[in-house]
């Protein structure tokens, strides 16, 4: 059985779940790789910087593609992995709440060590930091609670 085909909807909304937290997690690492690159000498800087278009490249020829076949083979109504009662729905749904305290507790700190931090990081790295953080965390979540079989349970 070939990853583009799953037999039933069921399925298909696991992969389509699946496929969205290798996604983040790719987005994640594409986002440090920018965090890194601003403070990287400018050999190193060129490198990251061909390794972020790498990775922009995998998620529009890899991911978007196969999102729109296997929602597309299963035609009706939209499958969507957020509103499922499944066990991946359920992991999404809590890597999604997780990803969102984390990055809520991490722009608390960052407020309470305003000169520690903020006032030596440019805006825009800064800003690359927590979405990495965001995309990171809800992305680790994800592949925890997604392999956890009393997930369902403990909700």
């Amino acid at each position: 059985m070939s990853f583009l085909s799953p037999r039933n909807r069921a399925e298909a909304s696991d992969r389509l779940a699946g496929m969205t937290g290798w996604a983040a997690a790719l987005a994640a690492s594409i986002y440090a790789l920018k965090v890194m690159e601003a403070y990287a000498g400018e050999t190193l800087a060129g490198y990251l910087d061909r390794a972020q278009l790498v990775g922009g490249l995998m998620i529009l020829v890899v991911f978007l593609p196969a999102f729109f076949i296997i929602k597309r083979r299963f035609g009706g109504p939209p499958i969507n992995p957020w509103k499922e009662d499944g066990f991946m729905s359920l992991a999404i749904q809590r890597a999604g709440l997780t990803g969102f305290a984390t990055t809520f507790i991490v722009l608390t700190v960052l407020t309470t060590l305003d000169r520690l931090v903020l006032s030596r990081m440019a805006a825009e790295v800064l800003l690359d930091l927590v979405i990495t953080i965001a995309l990171a965390s809800f992305a680790f979540s994800f592949f925890i609670f997604s392999r956890d079989s009393d997930a369902g349970e403990a909700v």
